[in-house]
């Protein structure tokens, strides 16, 4: 482990492949968004328009959201989870 004044880094060992699913739920488990640069098994968030979200699931499926039903989706407990039916 490793702190410095403004940020911790901890790093633990493990076995088999690296999983970013997995990561991320332990390590940002309660946050409301994180960002992630390069390619993630996770769902993509694009602008569709003006006051437009089009959010695409892993597997090609997209959902079209405004502002308000993005904002009422990511407050629920598992919101793009695969088995949603999504059009």
């Amino acid at each position: 482990m490793t702190v410095g004044e403004s940020w911790t880094l901890a790093a633990r060992p493990r076995k088999g492949p690296a999983r970013m699913r997995e990561l991320m739920r332990q390590q940002f488990l309660g946050c409301a968004l994180v960002l992630v640069r390069g390619e993630a098994d996770a769902p993509l968030l694009s602008p569709a328009g003006e006051d437009a979200w089009r959010v695409t699931i892993p597997g090609g499926k997209q959902r079209q959201l405004t502002v308000a039903q993005l904002v009422a989706t990511l407050r629920e407990p598992h919101p793009f989870a695969p088995a949603e039916p999504v059009t």
